[in-house]
């Protein structure tokens, strides 16, 4: 006789804080008292880029891991979702008990500001599942990867505040899980802590002591320890979902629930960048005039479309139209007369001199009157000089809707909703393999490798110290620490 078909959950994308450079600021602190809360934490990344495939499958893991690694250096974090899971109260009924979870999800929009690397295969499987690029650079949390910046930045600067976060989350001392979450643990330490060491030997040491709970990767369970037919995320998810509903309705064995939390009230504020840097006399004081007087004089704003003054070109007219002359343009019209009657310079002399408009050449070279905007601390586009910089309306959702033909895991991807279904996963593992110290040791801190019949174990070696950078991080933060930061 055929086994009964369990019921089936419906299908439905679960709740999430859409996290973006507007809002980051004021959920910072809300999201630091959720993870104090944490059972456990789940991680998932999307990127973009694999590498190169042979490379990165090397049968020597040390050369795969460098190769993981320059993935991860050239390549840059889109979406960064974490995935809370909350240990409720247990609940005995009837012999049975429930294992409930209070959920938090997540979803990070991260742009990278410095140079990366996209790989027009991964572009394409985003766009496919409904990743939004243009919201991306018109929302996305500027980050720096690599080792903390020398100088003091302020505490509002999105790439600190982020490093915050995950350094909040290294205090915890929870467990971390992932799913085949090697390429991920290496863009989260690459983007967020510090450069990655070049020996695997030292990025494992570095791991073991950043997660002292451990690091569980659902996949390496679910293929060497519960040996399942599949073992890709949404099949697992979709299959332990089914099974945890059935146990509830029946009430025969142990069984887990999930209560996930909506998106917390915010107040979502226009995301302004810090000042540009000036040089003496090329400063713009607010006199008070309705537009932007660095617009006005040149043509182009360090501050693009964030600019709180009008570029409207019929309005910086109408002023100059209306306003008494204040001599000013006829001394630089005498200047440049003055420097024409001059010798004759070459075409190098004359580069990025002149005082009144835009040399073409230092604009394409993004240097402007010595404001060098190619390495301004500024990280938001630049606006075309075309258009007017007016407020604009930032949407309020990540992805389009789910679609409505139960093609959900085939047509729906992202960093937040893939950790939740990776913690849910780590939640039913838990409870069917995890019982006592013993039962969590076999799960503990064993990385899924591809193409290899072993996991990447995260452990002590004699052989191996924690990297330079890594144990400077680390000093730093327990300075921090220890003077109330």
């Amino acid at each position: 006789m055929p086994r009964p078909i369990p019921p089936k959950p419906s299908v439905t994308v679960p709740p999430f804080n859409d996290i973006t450079r507007h809002n980051l600021s004021t959920l910072q602190l809300a999201i630091r008292h959720i993870l104090d809360r944490a059972h456990h934490i789940a991680l998932d990344t999307e990127f973009t880029g694999l590498g190169n495939n042979r490379k990165t499958k090397d049968s020597n893991i040390e050369l795969r891991y460098r190769a993981l690694a320059d993935v991860a250096r050239t390549h840059a974090i889109v979406s960064f979702g974490i995935s809370v899971f909350e240990a409720k109260p247990s609940a005995n009924s009837a012999g049975t008990k429930e294992h409930g979870y209070i959920v938090h999800n997540f979803n990070f929009l991260m742009l990278r500001s410095t140079e990366f690397t996209v790989n027009s295969e991964s572009m394409t499987f985003l766009v496919d599942n409904g990743f939004d690029f243009n919201r991306l650079y018109r929302d996305g949390i500027f980050y720096k990867p690599g080792g903390d910046e020398a100088v003091d930045v302020p505490p509002e600067d999105t790439n600190q505040i982020m490093r915050s976060i995950f350094a909040h989350i290294l205090s915890l001392k929870v467990p971390i899980v992932v799913h085949n979450g090697l390429l991920d643990l290496l863009f989260i330490y690459y983007s967020f802590h510090a450069d990655l060491p070049n020996e695997l030997g030292t990025f494992v040491a570095d791991m073991l002591e950043m997660f002292p709970a451990g690091i569980y990767d659902t996949k390496y369970v679910a293929d060497y320890v519960t040996r399942e037919k599949a073992s890709f995320l949404a099949y697992l998810f979709r299959k332990y979902e089914r099974v945890q509903l059935a146990r509830s309705i029946s009430k025969e064995t142990d069984f887990i629930t999930c209560e996930i939390k909506d998106r917390m009230p915010t107040i979502t504020r226009k995301w302004t960048p810090p000042p540009a840097p000036t040089k003496g006399k090329r400063a713009f004081p607010d006199t008070g005039k309705p537009f932007c007087e660095q617009y006005a004089a040149h043509g182009i704003c360090n501050s693009g479309r964030y600019c709180t003054k009008s570029h409207d070109l019929d309005i910086i007219l109408d002023d100059e139209l209306g306003a008494p002359s204040d001599g000013n343009s006829s001394k630089r019209r005498r200047k440049r007369q003055k420097k024409d009657d001059g010798p004759e310079l070459s075409e190098a002399d004359n580069l990025g001199k002149v005082e009144d408009g835009v040399d073409d050449e230092a604009v394409a070279k993004g240097n402007v009157d010595g404001l060098n905007l190619e390495n301004s601390s500024v990280e938001g586009p630049v606006s075309n000089p075309a258009i007017s910089t007016l407020q604009t309306p930032m949407p309020t959702e990540l992805h389009p809707p789910p679609p409505s033909d139960g093609t959900l895991f085939e047509k729906y991807h992202s960093a937040c909703f893939d950790a939740y279904m990776t913690g849910f996963i780590f939640a039913h593992q838990l409870l069917e393999h995890g019982g006592g110290e013993q039962g969590t040791a076999e799960l503990r801190n064993k990385i899924y490798l591809m193409s290899k019949s072993m996991p990447l174990l995260i452990q002590k070696s004699k052989f191996s110290k924690t990297s330079e950078g890594h144990r400077a991080k680390m000093k730093k933060l327990a300075k921090a620490h220890a003077n109330g930061g």
